[in-house]
């Protein structure tokens, strides 16, 4: 393969709960920043809703070619939590969404949990 596939979660601490709206724009935000690093072509799909971190959350996928001409695809999801932004991206080559969405990222969202 010619790009490493990756999955990352990071934390975000915010002032309150974020509301759908909220975490709409914090997407297309994160999608803008990852849009704007490295490619050439980049497209995204429509957002929706989906549980994650037992809370509602938000993702979009994404597409593209970076400027070394290779496609990549992947999903970004937001969800917020006692005043806590979860952000999920999962990035992999074109062509092997079965195996890294349904296979690596579903099975994380599922599976990850806060600890106390």
């Amino acid at each position: 393969m010619d790009y490493p596939a990756t999955l990352s979660i990071r934390l975000v601490p915010v002032s309150k709960n974020y509301n759908k709206n909220e975490l709409i724009k914090e997407v297309k935000s994160a999608l803008d920043t990852i849009g704007s690093e490295g490619f050439q072509k980049f497209d995204r799909s429509n957002t929706a809703g989906r549980k994650f971190m037992n809370s509602d959350g938000i993702y979009a996928n994404y597409s593209g070619t970076t400027t070394d001409n290779v496609k990549v695809a992947g999903r970004i999801i937001i969800s917020c939590s006692d005043k806590m932004l979860y952000i999920l991206n999962v990035s992999y080559p074109q062509g092997y969404t079965k195996t890294y969405v349904d296979g690596v990222y579903d099975k994380f969202r599922h599976s990850v949990k806060t600890t106390n």
